[in-house]
């Protein structure tokens, strides 16, 4: 989540600053993984984001959503996000056909 905040406001690509609200912004979700036990669940989100007109591949990054249901409805208890690399690699519960 915070990627997607800064990404709202400005990034900052080489030298230059890039408003992707005004410039474009797409999320692609590749793959996702859902646990639930009793009132608590867990969504594992793999996503590509990528920039308009950016000519660098899309962004790869997971997104944890943690769930709680109160009164018969899932509510966000909280949400994390990080971004794929190198040395920390899309987990095989989320792997695509790549």
């Amino acid at each position: 989540m915070l990627l997607r905040t800064v990404l709202l406001y400005a990034l900052a690509v080489g030298d230059q600053t890039i408003h992707p609200k005004q410039s474009g912004f797409t999320e692609k979700v590749v793959k996702l993984k859902a646990w639930e036990f009793a009132d608590m669940a867990q969504v594992l989100v793999l996503y590509e984001a990528h920039l308009t007109n950016d000519p660098t591949p899309p962004q790869r990054g997971i997104d944890n959503w943690l769930l709680s249901r109160r009164d018969g409805r899932w509510v966000v208890v909280a949400v994390t996000n990080d971004l794929v690399t190198k040395d920390h690699p899309v987990p095989p519960e989320l792997a695509d056909a790549r």
